[in-house]
């Protein structure tokens, strides 16, 4: 609805009293990813993964996430 802004503040103070709460962090890391955030992105995915490390579907976004931050664009010739 266009009220990113406001989500992260209010996701923010509520993982901040149920850091437990997957959903809530994984909310978080699409809207990072959404805002271009990739840092808040990875950390929010590794906060999941502290809870969920056999998920497979959080590894591998978390996975492509750590590739596109650090992938280099191929030259071309």
């Amino acid at each position: 609805m266009g009220c990113t802004n406001e989500a992260l503040i209010v996701l923010n103070k509520f993982v901040e009293t149920n850091q437990e709460d997957a959903e809530a962090w994984g909310e978080m890391a699409s809207i990072y990813m959404n805002k271009q955030n990739y840092s808040k992105a990875a950390y929010c995915y590794e906060e999941i993964l502290a809870k969920e490390n056999r998920n497979y579907l959080v590894n591998l976004r978390y996975a492509e996430l750590l590739y596109s931050m650090t992938s280099k664009p191929q030259e071309r010739l």
